[in-house]
């Protein structure tokens, strides 16, 4: 009798046990682990689809403003030989510089991508030296059946090729905005027969005067062409130097460059002056004494 009484019991518990058991609500747990170093309910990264392998995404620093658009400097590094485009080798002394650029949000309008727009990005030095690029390639281009090719009409970005003298170190080198400089003022350009002969070292240039005008930040610049110049710097006793220079008189007083930008064919000096000057002085880096004048007022090198 009592064994049967403590059975009946034991069922009872069991039962009651499995009651209680069945009104407990499930609660739903995820079996996903997080992805390694990110918490989880962390929303999912983003991606792009344009970011290389291997490279880590531009700081918010790595920005620049273009055009109305913030463009992500995405590489800045030295072209090697699995870079299709620029095939020619650069000049003796220097290598080819490629900065490429992705559109921070959207996309580029392909029409706004030209020789004159991307001029107002410069690569420039530790040192106050600017380049402009040599070429500019873009993405997004198609061939029909008569094999002629046209380009999307917008663009996710673009790359710039540049060429810097071997001397300047690539750490030294950040790409910069010039767009919105003041319009400069009425070129003033010598006619046939005002080029002057300049001489540094064992080598001689052709140059003449071909613009005065003023930047964003409404200081005097001036443009220096010719033959010879080659777009090219020095480094003698571990400094820089710009073999053919030029320096401008305002008010009687000699004002010294204060950067300058270096193109395949010419030099274009900033001073730290806002009025036009009178006079521009050229003369070769280590041949001062030989200078010669050129007279803003007529356009022409003094004789």
């Amino acid at each position: 009798m009592r064994r049967a009484i403590i059975w009946a019991l034991c069922f009872v518990l069991l039962l009651t046990a499995a009651v209680l058991t069945g009104c407990v609500p499930k609660k739903e747990i995820s079996t996903d682990a997080p992805a390694a170093g990110k918490p989880a309910g962390s929303a999912p990264a983003e991606t792009d689809s344009l970011q290389p392998s291997g490279t880590a995404p531009a700081a918010a620093a790595d920005e620049i403003e273009w055009r109305g658009y913030t463009l992500r400097i995405d590489e800045l590094r030295e072209k090697t030989d699995a870079d299709n485009f620029l095939q020619k080798d650069p000049p003796q002394g220097s290598r080819y510089i490629i900065a490429r650029l992705l559109c921070k949000d959207g996309k580029i309008e392909t029409d706004e991508i030209s020789k004159e727009s991307v001029d107002t990005l410069v690569l420039r030095s530790a040192a106050g030296q600017e380049w402009t690029c040599d070429a500019y390639n873009l993405w997004g281009i198609k061939f029909g059946d008569d094999l002629k090719f046209s380009t999307d009409p917008t663009q996710e970005g673009f790359s710039l090729v540049f060429t810097v003298p071997d001397e300047v170190a690539l750490a030294d080198l950040k790409l910069a905005s010039v767009e919105g400089a003041a319009p400069s003022a009425a070129p003033t350009a010598g006619g046939e027969g005002d080029y002057v002969t300049l001489t540094y070292e064992d080598e001689s240039a052709r140059v003449t005067i071909t613009d005065i005008g003023f930047n964003a930040d409404g200081e005097v610049t001036v443009t220096m062409e010719g033959e010879g110049i080659g777009g090219s710097i020095r480094i003698r006793n571990n400094k820089t130097v710009i073999p053919y220079q030029a320096n401008v008189v305002s008010g009687g007083e000699t004002y010294v460059w204060k950067g300058v930008t270096i193109n395949a064919t010419s030099y274009v000096f900033r001073y730290e002056l806002k009025e036009k000057p009178e006079q521009v002085v050229v003369y070769g880096a280590d041949n001062e004494k030989e200078s010669r004048t050129f007279d803003v007022a007529s356009g022409r090198f003094l004789p």
